[in-house]
């Protein structure tokens, strides 16, 4: 028999205490919740319209001569289904005409036309360079089936008279504009009528489709500046006259020089960065780094607490865009997506302590006596005053960072009950906290979470098909935390824990998503119940434990003949 280790124990016995979906080429009609079959239905059925007007501009390529043009609106009709994860696309700081500089260049020198429009800017502000004749055209050929039939019986067949290169991207970037208000549009009606995920995951496509949508822009929060999209944070930093370094962070611009020189600012006077770093050889005395959502306090090095720093800030982005009913109220959520504003608490920054040696992390945790040999990371509980996550920099595996991160997120974006778990529903701490640990990064810098094969979820699959070890969930809820971190089958829990996140989130195209963070807030907050899991999904204990069965079944191929050993 095959077999792998013991599922991986995260400082369990620490937990005194107890973070743009499907943006990067996947159908997010695929994540229609239950009671959104209108919404899904409406949406399959405008998908399939959209692609069939992108298959019209293909052909008119090929008609023109412009095979990769082609071949490249085919490749946006036909996004990449990844059914069990969940992949936020980051977002582009420049303005989206910005991409197609070298493209309007190039024809250009082709068309007085093209070179005459190439700087200006649509009328409603999105940054589309356009042809206004071309434009005209792209309506009267694209935006109606019919009126394409009666002037050229198709569209893809019409050879045109104007530059082919400019009029194809003219007439690809109204497609994509125009899909994207209208998904903008499906977005705050779903969402208006209870479906958050199945919403926001709308919200997210219409991003993929135009990065540059106001709209969407302002509901991730996104401030648009004069030159490009930068956050609130980015906002202030660039106001008080800071730069971005890859390597430094943000440094005053005057600094950046000498920075790359190997001078660093300490204590009023320039010094070498050998004599800062000794400097700084303890936490107390150590690197602050300041992101949108952290403070890192590091004793490695600025370039880790950096590089830390920009972990944790994917980390929280994609948190945030999952459990948004979890920190926000159904009136912030309506806000966020209407036209009002939506008033969110302003929380303090979570702190990071990041540790340089694993001595140094070991002795910081005994003097809050809470000694854990062989640990790397862990949460410590904000109860005790502390409110921080530490961690030894270079140690231990990027999953306990994030699975600690998420403890944190949670109980620090909302107020929570210090008891909560103490009593009952213990797991779904944990789920989220296992879910989370596996974000990744995915192709063309997109960031996932979730994967049928990631290393817990694969876990609770040998569990159940394999060991054929399973803890009805009528009976999982009842579990505490005392028992969680005491029992001897807490490899099990952990790994159960997992397989339900996993099922919650993506059990027929996700109805029970909104549910999962309606359980968490219930929990967190100290009003859950033994009857909360059914509750909040609508089904009986029967039903979910079937659904669940069905679901952890899947592709037993993939882990046929491997054990855990207990």
């Amino acid at each position: 028999m095959k077999s792998i280790p013991h599922a991986r124990f995260i400082s369990a016995a620490v937990f005194v205490l107890t973070a743009v979906f499907t943006i990067f080429c996947v159908p997010v009609f695929l994540q229609a919740a239950e009671g959104a079959e209108k919404f899904y239905a409406s949406a399959v059925k405008y998908r399939a319209g959209y692609v069939e007007k992108l298959e019209e501009l293909a052909e008119w390529c090929e008609t023109n001569g412009l095979d990769s043009q082609a071949a490249e609106t085919r490749r946006w009709a036909e996004p990449e289904e990844v059914w069990d994860e969940i992949r936020v696309s980051p977002l582009p700081n420049e303005f989206w005409e910005r991409e197609s500089e070298p493209v309007r260049a190039k024809s250009a020198k082709n068309s007085s036309k093209a070179k005459s429009s190439s700087g200006k800017k649509s009328a409603k502000g999105t940054g589309t360079a356009k042809n206004s004749k071309a434009s005209s055209s792209s309506k009267s050929s694209l935006s109606s089936k019919s009126a394409s039939k009666q002037k050229s019986g198709r569209s893809g067949r019409t050879k045109s008279a104007k530059d082919p290169a400019a009029e194809w991207e003219t007439r690809f970037r109204q497609l994509r504009m125009t899909a994207s208000n209208d998904y903008l549009k499906f977005a705050r009606r779903a969402v208006s009528a209870g479906h958050v995920s199945f919403g926001f995951g709308l919200l997210m496509q219409s991003l993929h489709e135009n990065p540059d949508n106001e709209g969407a822009r302002r509901i991730l929060g996104y401030l648009k500046a004069k030159d490009c999209w930068q956050t609130p944070f980015e906002a202030l930093m660039r106001k008080s006259g800071n730069v971005r370094h890859e390597q430094y962070g943000w440094l005053p611009k005057k600094y950046l020089k000498k920075y790359e020189d190997g001078q660093r600012f300490l204590n009023g006077k320039w010094v070498s960065a050998e004599e800062e770093t000794e400097f700084r050889s303890t936490i107390e005395r150590g690197w602050t780094v300041e992101t949108g959502h952290f403070q890192i306090v590091t004793d490695a090095s600025l370039e880790e607490g950096v590089r830390v720093g920009e972990e944790l800030e994917e980390l929280y982005r994609v948190w945030k865009q999952l459990f948004l009913n979890y920190y926000a109220t159904e009136a912030q959520i309506s806000a966020l997506f209407g036209k009002g504003n939506a008033r969110f608490a302003n929380i303090p920054k979570h702190r990071v302590c990041l540790f340089r040696s694993h001595d140094e992390y070991q002795t910081y945790l005994s003097s809050r006596q809470m000694y854990i040999p062989g640990s790397v990371g862990v949460y410590v509980h904000r109860s005790t005053g502390e409110g921080v996550s530490c961690f030894v920099a270079g140690e231990g595996e990027r999953e306990t960072m994030y699975h600690e991160v998420t403890h944190q997120l949670f109980e620090e974006s909302c107020k929570t009950n210090p008891k909560n778990g103490e009593l009952q529903n213990f797991w779904v701490i944990e789920a989220a906290a296992t879910f989370m640990e596996s974000f990744h990064e995915a192709e063309n810098g997109a960031h996932a979470v979730g994967g049928f094969s990631s290393g817990r979820m694969r876990a609770a699959r040998i569990y159940f098909v394999n060991s054929k070890k399973f803890i009805p969930f009528k009976e999982f809820v009842k579990v505490n935390r005392s028992r969680w971190q005491n029992s001897p089958e807490v490899g099990l829990f952990y790994a159960q824990a997992c397989g339900m996140a996993h099922f919650l989130v993506f059990y027929e195209n996700g109805k029970y998503r909104d549910a999962f963070g309606k359980i968490l807030f219930d929990v967190y907050s100290g009003r859950d119940s033994l009857d909360t899991l059914t509750k909040h999904t609508g089904a009986d204990w029967e039903t979910l434990d079937r659904e669940y069965a069905e679901f952890i079944s899947q592709k037993p191929e993939e882990i046929a003949g491997y054990m855990i050993r207990d």
